[in-house]
C-alpha cells in the first residue's frame, strides 16, 4: 500500500475514513447497535497507520476519522502509548515517535456533539478536531446547530473554538482563498 499512502500524502489531500462501512441491518436493536459500536474501528485503522510505521515513511501523510467524535481518542492515544511503552522490543518496525505523537502530527477527527471529547479537548488536541453538522441526514444538528456551536465555545477559548468550526478544516483542505 505504500504507493497509495505515497499518491495521498503528495497530493495534499488527507486519507479520510468514514463510520457505517459494515451496518448489521437483520438483527434486534441493530440501529443502535451499529450507531454505539462503529467508532470503535477507527482505532484499527489508526493503529494501522501507527504502528505499522506509514506515518514514519510518509511524514506529509494526513488523515481524517469522519463522524466518529472526539470521545474515542483520549482512550486509544492511552492503549496505544502504553503497548509502545510496555512491548517496546516487540514494536516492529520500531517507531520513531510514541504512538500519541502521530495524532497530533497527523489525524484529525470530526464531531457533530461531543460533550465528553469536548471535556477532553487538551488530551485530543484542539488542532486535531473539526466540527460538522452532517446536514441533511438524520443523525445531524439539523434544529440544534446553533446549540452544537455554542458547545463548542463553552469548551475551549475563542482562539481555538475558531480552529474547530472552520479553520482548520481551510487549512487541512487547502481552502484558503489566498486572502
Amino acid at each position: 500500500m505504500d504507493a497509495l499512502y505515497e499518491a495521498i500524502a503528495d497530493s495534499g489531500v488527507p486519507l479520510a475514513f468514514h463510520i457505517g462501512e459494515a451496518i448489521p441491518s437483520a438483527m434486534p436493536g441493530a440501529a443502535g447497535i451499529s450507531f454505539v459500536t462503529q467508532t470503535q474501528g477507527f482505532r484499527h485503522q489508526w493503529s494501522q497507520l501507527v504502528f505499522s510505521g506509514v506515518f514514519d515513511r510518509f511524514p506529509e501523510l494526513k488523515a481524517v476519522f469522519v463522524e466518529a467524535g472526539l470521545s474515542w481518542i483520549p482512550a486509544m492515544l492511552h492503549d496505544a502509548d502504553l503497548a509502545y511503552t510496555h512491548f517496546r522490543t516487540s514494536m516492529r518496525p520500531q517507531l520513531a515517535h510514541p504512538p500519541s505523537w502521530y495524532w497530533r502530527a497527523h489525524c484529525y477527527a470530526t464531531f457533530m456533539t461531543d460533550p465528553a471529547g469536548l471535556a477532553l479537548l487538551d488530551r485530543i488536541g484542539p488542532e486535531t478536531a473539526l466540527w460538522s453538522s452532517d446536514y441533511p441526514h438524520q443523525e445531524s444538528t439539523f434544529g440544534y446547530t446553533r446549540s452544537s456551536i455554542e458547545a463548542v465555545f463553552r469548551a475551549t477559548s475563542v482562539e481555538n473554538a475558531q480552529k474547530i468550526l472552520g479553520l482548520t478544516a481551510l487549512d487541512l483542505f487547502g481552502m484558503h482563498d489566498g486572502g
